[in-house]
């Protein structure tokens, strides 16, 4: 996992290269200053889109920042391998914001395929693939191939287990991708209750402790058979039909239990609690692999942040970076949470997290 050294170094995919920026729409909720911080330890700056022009994180005081805009910054445009930014609709200040400050036409193509249903990755020849959700085939609209609009040589779809697919799969490198498998996320909630119960067990003389710990383990034994109802349910392709796919198409799948939903609606329409998979994946100053994701109110709802319960080690935050251990290190792994849990709010009550929120400029 070597950085390259030539210069200029050349687009990678969104699987784990160098930014150069993360471009965001809104400083709501306090996450621009966040990735800020974050990004000053990794190498890349963030940017607001403003007035007449990109506003470089920190924003000075009275400097005018575009509120009024989408959240979703990578779904409004996203730079391709080809030297454009791809945008879907006319008139957006932002587009022409991006495309004058990084000095990129933008490649307006009406009903484009929004960002957050696709991913760029280089295949062992150097070539550019585009991972994309099945969805995108039943787009009939537009006037060019959707391997010349992306400049990719070819694309990989794969079913939806989610209206977008960077809300279950992250591609990492080496065509190393993580997908959400909620049947470990089934197991964590397991075990944790397990291990509540053993440690409850143990309290012979402590009763409040006791008392404390019971309590605990009912709440989250609801949660969990609320969850396995939940994905009993779940009408979306699972899983293993998506890791088959993958295989059969040359990526190495790692399993890891990276979200918590609910349904409405159809059964179909995912809404959720807690996902991990919605992450800027991208490399630090050393060539190390950084993944930046949503921090959760789950661990704090359930006390597994505190008291005997943190001793114990079940923090289902932990759970899912130990699951990545093989390739990131624990200090590399960046949970974002905005001013009062903003990223939660977003993803639960928005339907979008950190990926979805910015717009990635490569090196």
């Amino acid at each position: 996992m070597q950085v390259r050294q030539s210069t200029p170094q050349t687009f990678r995919g969104y699987d784990a290269r160098r930014l150069r920026a993360l471009c965001m729409t809104t400083t709501s909720g306090g996450v621009a200053s966040e990735l800020f911080q974050i990004g000053k330890k990794v190498g890349f700056d963030v940017y607001v889109a403003g007035d007449k022009t990109l506003a470089k994180m920190p924003v000075k005081k009275g400097q005018s920042v575009l509120q009024t805009l989408s959240f979703w910054a990578q779904d409004t445009a996203f730079f391709s391998p080809n030297g454009n930014i791809v945008g879907r609709t006319p008139s957006v200040p932002y587009q022409k914001l991006l495309s004058k400050k990084f000095k990129k036409d933008v490649a307006l193509q009406y009903g484009a395929p929004e960002g957050g249903n696709l991913f760029y990755i280089k295949d062992e020849n150097g070539k550019n693939i585009l991972l994309a959700g099945n969805s995108l085939k039943k787009n009939s609209i537009l006037s060019t191939s959707l391997e010349n609009i992306f400049g990719v040589d070819k694309i990989d779809y794969i079913p939806q287990m989610d209206f977008h697919i960077d809300l279950f799969v992250r591609p990492l490198d080496n065509k190393n991708v993580l997908i959400a498998d909620d049947n470990l996320t089934i197991d964590y909630l397991k075990k944790t209750c397990e291990k509540i119960d053993e440690i409850s067990s143990s309290l012979s003389f402590n009763i409040l402790k006791k008392i404390y710990l019971n309590y605990k383990k009912a709440s989250l034994n609801r949660y969990l058979k609320m969850f396995q109802n939940t994905v009993s349910k779940n009408q979306r392709p699972h899983v293993d039909s998506v890791v088959s796919v993958l295989e059969n198409k040359g990526y190495t799948v790692h399993r890891v239990p990276g979200r918590l939903y609910w349904l409405r609606k159809d059964n179909t329409d995912l809404v959720h609690d807690v996902n991990y998979m919605n992450a800027i994946v991208t490399k630090n100053r050393k060539g190390e692999l950084v993944y930046i994701t949503n921090k959760s109110t789950f661990d704090d709802a359930f006390g597994l942040n505190n008291g005997i319960l943190k001793e114990i080690g079940v923090s289902f935050e932990d759970e899912f970076a130990n699951s990545l251990s093989s390739f990131i290190k624990k200090e590399n792994i960046y949970f974002v949470k905005g001013e009062q849990y903003a990223v939660s709010d977003f993803l639960t009550n928005y339907y979008g997290g950190i990926h979805c929120l910015t717009m990635e400029i490569p090196k």
